[in-house]
């Protein structure tokens, strides 16, 4: 979305362009200079500030008003990884994983839809896909201390429900019934 009215709202990047008239000659170049001013989405920043402020219903609900908007691949990116995240602390994991994978189909090479969609998987308890998509962050930005860790707690959250008390397989309820006193179940 393009803008000249506000400048405290956007950012101005200078772009030259060069056009040449006639192919071998260097002579007939011309070169102009544009100011492009890019507006950012009013619904993406209220929705940033929402997810950190805790209002993830609003966070939600902002985040998909800019999905309505006509915004740049950067800004979608955004919208689609914010909802990722809030989806995420709704527990809605199906929502949430659905925008996790659009964010990461616009910008493969962005740390930040890994490690969130990571933290998808591990809310579900698919530790294997959690530390999958961690180490993806970390492969790509490797500097981060945030995939490291976070394959680290998805390490110990994995080896604690190995090491659980396991449930005896012979063990099976056979009745369910609700006593004045209390519920009892019949094993066999």
């Amino acid at each position: 979305m393009y803008s000249f009215k506000k400048p405290s709202l956007v950012k101005i990047m200078s772009v030259a362009v060069c056009v040449c008239v006639g192919a071998a000659s260097v002579q007939n170049a011309m070169a102009y200079e544009y100011e492009i001013k890019l507006r950012n989405d009013s619904n993406l920043t209220a929705g940033n500030e929402a997810l950190t402020t805790g209002d993830v219903e609003k966070a939600i609900q902002s985040f998909s008003a800019a999905l309505q908007s006509d915004l740049s691949e950067r800004q979608l990116f955004n919208a689609h990884n914010g909802l990722c995240v809030a989806y995420n602390k709704t527990e809605d994991y199906f929502k949430a994983l659905d925008h996790c994978d659009k964010a990461i189909s616009l910008r493969k090479t962005y740390f930040g839809g890994y490690v969130n969609r990571g933290n998808v998987y591990l809310s579900l308890e698919k530790y294997d896909e959690a530390i999958e998509n961690y180490q993806k962050a970390n492969d790509l930005v490797p500097s981060s201390f945030i995939p490291p860790r976070n394959i680290e707690i998805a390490n110990m959250r994995r080896d604690a429900t190995k090491n659980a008390f396991p449930v005896a397989p012979e063990l099976f309820i056979e009745t369910c019934e609700q006593k004045p006193d209390g519920l009892v179940l019949t094993l066999n």
